[in-house]
């Protein structure tokens, strides 16, 4: 898979914990959701949303990006209500 690829070139150039890491984080988030894969989705943009708060803090168009995967994944899965809450 390229996202996979593409997540380890990032974590070799960047490390972990690094803003563009966080952006191939949310890619592989995207592939699993496309596959089906919700509960594995969401983890994978919540960890990309953890990266991307605490390098731009909660306020950064990254972070209302991710949080707008987040809602998506759950409505993915069906649970509107907290879809709505994010």
């Amino acid at each position: 898979m390229h996202f996979q690829k593409a997540l380890e070139v990032r974590i070799g150039l960047y490390g972990e914990d690094h803003p563009e890491t966080a952006i191939s984080w949310h890619c592989l988030g995207n592939s699993e959701a496309a596959l089906g894969h919700y509960d594995s989705a969401q983890k994978l943009h919540d960890k990309a949303l953890t990266m991307k708060k605490r390098h731009f803090g909660e306020n950064h168009v990254q972070v209302s990006f991710s949080l707008g995967m987040q809602a998506t994944d759950y409505i993915d899965k069906g649970e509107f209500t907290k879809a709505l809450e994010i």
